[in-house]
């Protein structure tokens, strides 16, 4: 597999917001997700794993991609719940955050 897109999907009151649909989400609340869009690609027939399954081999230029879409959707989130959130990934507060 390889990365086709990394986006950004919008949860907002328990629904994903994702290619024009509303997609039901199993967690309540609001904010941002980072989503990874994966391809087919020549590893998977290197592999030959069974259908439905893939290898995605990362680069160091994809976790500098993904970290920075996870600063923005973290980013996002607050500027939504103008509070910090509970998620995993504990945004760090600045000061200019409450200016």
């Amino acid at each position: 597999m390889k990365i086709k897109e990394i986006v950004l999907v919008l949860r907002k009151d328990g629904v994903f917001h994702f290619q024009n649909r509303l997609i039901p989400s199993v967690r309540p609340g609001s904010g941002f997700a980072v989503g990874l869009l994966l391809e087919a690609s020549e590893v998977d027939k290197d592999f030959n794993l069974a259908p439905g399954e893939g290898l995605l081999f990362i680069s160091a230029k994809d976790i500098k991609e993904i970290m920075e879409a996870l600063d923005k959707s973290d980013k996002l989130t607050f500027e939504m719940l103008k509070a910090p959130w509970g998620g995993e990934r504990p945004r760090k507060l600045k000061v200019t955050d409450f200016i």
